[in-house]
């Protein structure tokens, strides 16, 4: 198994209670927003629910995080409804997509989206320009002779969002996001096809940050949750099971799971696949040789596996990178959680006070999956492993 790639068939490890509370909420006609942040497992589930829909159903996957503008977005969503699976095996839903495409005289060549038009197509300067009403005749109408409920996954949703209030503007973002709000609102539409919104930052936070709050409120959300105590545990035989003949007994199993912390199948296959490293199936393990491999986690030629928590920082205004970078360098400086009082202490800095959100930029730390924030107001790493990262390597 690779670690921290998009995991496909056998190899998925599932996720019962978080696969049924997401098709329960399908079932009842609401559009969801699947928050969590990276490396939990999202793009996974999503591709699982894919490949293995309910009946009556069929699910899109469409990744748009670069998309900078409303009509990138739009066609990137086009381009993956067109290569969908269901599309081109369900031949009546394929021809009139490809109707829709002559008709609207949209030109998806060969070389930008790998579909075919009509090759007597007209010859134009300007490119049809799509929106959600178009969208909705598009489906609406393919979708008209088949009994299938349609489920679109966008992913990192979000990014769009900021990326167009960053480059067109106030105005541009709450056109963007009116217009999902109005197709997701159409009754008609909503017995055909239903949304999933994923992203690693959340869009309840961007929306709050840039005053878009009601434009989201038709969006039900829903999250991936940590593996309970005992699922971790079948994980690890489950990860093991894949590559090696190895059996870790109950104890071993224990250790990982309080030295992880966060039971995310991803931190725990990190731990996983460095015992597969350094020791042959045969080696009776110890406590200390799992202690072992948890620290070469922390060496310099393996930081890098821990890096993609900077880099996501960088999507942060500089202040507001700056004062979180100084949130989690005070929270890994105390050996338990911090109350939430020192926090506001260092928000009431000059460089911070009269400048960020700090209420915001702190949300995003829990959102993301940096901080848990618990009952008492306190703060801590999510887990013990990105805190021992953080210290050595964060700042």
């Amino acid at each position: 198994m690779s670690v921290g790639n998009v995991v496909y068939g056998s190899n998925y490890f599932p996720r019962p209670k978080d696969e049924r509370v997401i098709w329960r909420k399908l079932a009842q006609g609401d559009h969801l927003l699947l928050l969590a942040p990276r490396r939990v497992g999202k793009s996974s589930l999503i591709h699982h629910l894919k490949d293995n829909p309910k009946k009556g159903y069929a699910l899109i996957y469409s990744y748009v995080q670069d998309c900078t503008d409303e009509q990138e977005f739009y066609r990137k969503l086009l381009k993956s409804i067109t290569q969908s699976e269901f599309v081109t095996n369900t031949a009546s839903v394929s021809t009139k997509v490809k109707g829709w495409f002559s008709k609207l005289d949209i030109d998806f060549s060969v070389e930008a989206f790998g579909v075919k038009v009509a090759a007597d197509k007209k010859n134009t300067d300007e490119s049809c320009v799509i929106n959600t009403d178009i969208i909705r005749q598009i489906l609406m109408d393919s979708l008209s002779d088949t009994e299938i409920t349609l489920i679109i996954a966008i992913d990192e949703f979000p990014d769009v969002l900021i990326n167009i209030h960053k480059q067109h503007g106030e105005m541009a973002a709450i056109k963007f996001l009116s217009g999902i709000r109005e197709i997701c609102q159409d009754i008609d539409f909503n017995k055909k096809v239903r949304f999933i919104f994923t992203g690693s930052i959340g869009l309840d936070t961007v929306a709050k940050k840039l005053n878009l709050s009601n434009l989201i409120n038709v969006f039900v959300h829903t999250t991936i949750n940590p593996l309970s105590a005992l699922e971790a545990k079948n994980f690890i035989d489950f990860y093991f099971n894949k590559s090696s003949d190895r059996v870790l007994s109950d104890n071993l199993k224990s250790l990982i799971i309080e030295q992880v912390g966060w039971n995310m199948p991803y931190y725990l296959a990190l731990v996983c696949e460095e015992i597969l490293d350094n020791y042959e199936d045969d080696k009776l393990l110890e406590e200390q040789d799992v202690v072992s491999c948890i620290d070469q986690l922390f060496e310099q030629e393996t930081k890098t596996k821990f890096s993609h928590w900077r880099e996501r920082l960088n999507r942060l205004e500089k202040q507001e990178r700056i004062f979180a970078e100084s949130t989690l360098t005070l929270v890994s400086g105390h050996s338990g959680a911090l109350p939430y009082s020192e926090i506001f202490n260092l928000s009431q800095h000059e460089d911070y006070k009269d400048h960020i959100n700090a209420s915001y930029v702190l949300t995003c730390l829990k959102h993301e999956g940096y901080l848990y924030h618990s009952e008492d107001n306190t703060y801590q790493f999510t887990s013990p492993l990105l805190k021992r990262w953080w210290i050595r390597y964060g700042k």
